[in-house]
């Protein structure tokens, strides 16, 4: 698995080259070790584009729609002389539905299986765990509860991984989360406490990316809707009674505000806005 192309949590390409260009000759990896990885490289490169091209099937379908509802509900073309190429066109879009449709509804029989995305979802949060686990300046995490702020110097090997591990955590959330059946019946903590770690005033350090920063706090924002096995949304009762949701939610989720103000346009805040006040709603 070759990452020296991937784009890195916190290092240019001079600093990942060096990094990467030290081997250990020493020991072997285990094979849980290359099982690990290989899922979450399998994720990267399989489950995350699949979600983004069912989702975007999904928008071609509706934008089609929309244009044959559009020009099927106005009369003033049929007397012009390009009605038959109008109809010609739409005839096309029409057949064009049909076809994507087909395919969309594939994509649908595949990612929608309930029992994959549960046990996609259950090694997602390993990944979380193990992200935390090696922020975490006494690496005990989940053993002992990570305990903030996180070390002020962010060590190299942090630094050089491939930003894909947390993509695959935000894109996948993101992805079921408009499923209730798909997301089970667990609350997954973990995921709460990766994004407010990550999203707060010491951890925000550790990501350079400010929309990878974006879609940690959309995806507690989407955790915090109803949900029809979790009145107070997926992530509701843990924000409500978990120890560490109690003391970071607030100065988490006003730290992601305030640092998303300083880069976003006028018209962006108000998104940013709308997501901080809805978690600490």
């Amino acid at each position: 698995m070759d990452i020296k192309e991937e784009t890195k949590l916190k290092a240019d390409n001079t600093q990942a080259e060096e990094f990467l260009s030290h081997t250990f000759t020493n020991t072997d990896p285990h094979f849980i070790s290359e099982i690990f990885f290989l899922n979450c490289y399998a994720h990267n490169i399989g489950m995350s584009p699949a979600m983004q091209t069912h989702l975007r099937l999904e928008g071609d379908i509706s934008d089609m729609q929309r244009q044959v509802d559009r020009i099927t509900q106005t009369e003033n073309w049929r007397q012009s002389p390009h009605a038959a190429l109008i109809t010609a066109a739409l005839e096309r879009t029409k057949k064009q539905i049909e076809a994507v449709s087909s395919l969309e509804a594939t994509f649908e029989a595949v990612m929608y299986d309930r029992i994959s995305q549960e046990k996609s979802l259950d090694f997602l949060g390993f990944v979380a765990n193990w992200l935390l686990r090696l922020a975490d300046g006494r690496h005990a995490h989940p053993t002992k509860l990570i305990q903030l702020p996180l070390p002020q110097e962010v060590p190299i090997e942090w630094r050089c991984l491939p930003q894909f591990l947390f993509e695959i955590i935000t894109d996948h959330l993101l992805y079921v989360m408009r499923i209730p059946e798909l997301v089970g019946d667990r609350q997954r903590p973990e995921l709460v406490i990766l994004a407010l770690t990550f999203i707060g005033p010491s951890g925000s350090a550790y990501i350079q990316n400010p929309h990878l920063k974006a879609k940690l706090a959309e995806m507690l924002y989407w955790g915090t809707l109803k949900h029809p096995r979790f009145t107070s949304g997926l992530f509701g009762d843990v924000l409500n009674t978990h120890s560490f949701a109690l003391e970071w939610t607030f100065p988490s989720v006003m730290s992601f505000y305030i640092g998303q103000c300083l880069w976003m346009t006028t018209d962006d805040r108000g998104g940013a806005y709308g997501i901080a006040f809805s978690i600490l709603r």
